[in-house]
């Protein structure tokens, strides 16, 4: 899990997002999720559709299949983003997908 302000700073960082990620919490909160711990996200599918969602007036929720690359490795994961205008947060919920990276 992981929730950002409409800026893009995490807010929270989930023991098992770290694990996936390989970084510590204590080094993300705070930080551009787009531009600075993942930016592989800095696309208009991924962080495009959270942008949209977060100027929306009502609370939406999206799912989509994306390819995180990490130092390392890439995985590919199946993520909901949920946006809730009232509290200014997007939140992501990351699962490791079966599918097959290429």
């Amino acid at each position: 899990m992981i929730r950002m302000d409409g800026e893009g700073r995490l807010v929270a960082y989930n023991a098992k997002e770290s694990a996936l990620s390989g970084l510590r919490k204590a080094d993300v909160l705070g930080r551009n999720f787009f531009r600075t711990v993942a930016p592989c996200t800095c696309v208009e599918e991924f962080e495009g559709l959270v942008r949209k969602m977060m100027a929306s007036e009502r609370p939406l929720r999206e799912e989509i299949q994306f390819v995180v690359k990490f130092k390392n490795n890439a995985t590919m994961a199946q993520i909901a983003v949920t946006t809730n205008p009232w509290s200014g947060y997007a939140t992501l919920l990351v699962h490791e997908s079966d599918a097959k990276t290429q």
